[in-house]
């Protein structure tokens, strides 16, 4: 708690080590959400979800980010 910037650091590292890492690439779009950086979050999310099409926490934290963007622009 508290510590997104920290989670982030390591959510990076960790698709450095391993690039195939759906759930690293969607706890990473979900911390850059939480961040307010939603068009960061949906490539994330998206590249999760290309990986893993299966993986519905990322799907739902997708529409979310979604939502974001829209309810910036």
């Amino acid at each position: 708690r508290g510590r997104i910037a920290d989670a982030i650091v390591h959510y990076r590292q960790a698709i450095a080590l391993n690039p195939d890492f759906a759930l690293a690439y969607a706890n990473l779009g979900d911390a850059l959400l939480i961040q307010g950086k939603s068009d960061e979050a949906v490539v994330q999310l998206q590249k999760a979800l290309e990986i893993d099409p299966h993986l519905n926490a990322a799907r739902q934290s997708l529409d979310n980010a979604l939502n974001a963007q829209q309810r910036r622009n």
